[in-house]
């Protein structure tokens, strides 16, 4: 990472994210919000109210419907990024493939991928 980068100096630049949790407030806050990898310091404040109001919502099909609403937000009405690359981790894994804790899981975020260790196969 630049320092460049790091400050803002720049006029366009590439990066790329792989979530830490399972939940869209993970990437929604870093890329987007208050968080660190927000490298655009892009800061809208109806995208960052409704932001606020999905992190507090507990009703799950109320909370998804916010996060639609950001999403139709950024799609519709601005977005500081250009997506160029979207890629799912796939997983094709023979079921002899064993860990400690039993059959291999392909891990749900590239922030864990890393940490599938003891594996082996069995014959």
């Amino acid at each position: 990472m630049s320092h460049a980068f790091i400050a803002g100096d720049y006029d366009l630049g590439i990066s790329g994210y792989a979530y830490n949790i399972d939940d869209p407030d993970d990437f929604v806050n870093a890329m987007y919000g208050p968080g660190a990898r927000n490298w655009t310091r892009w800061k809208h404040p109806k995208f960052l109210e409704m932001f606020d109001q999905q992190s507090r919502e507990l009703d799950r099909a109320k909370r998804q419907q916010i996060l639609r609403q950001m999403e139709e937000f950024l799609l519709k009405v601005e977005d500081p990024y250009i997506p160029i690359n979207w890629k799912p981790w796939v997983y094709l894994v023979s079921n002899k493939v064993r860990t400690e804790a039993g059959s291999f899981v392909g891990p749900n975020s590239i922030q864990n991928i890393l940490k599938n260790e003891h594996l082996w196969m069995e014959k």
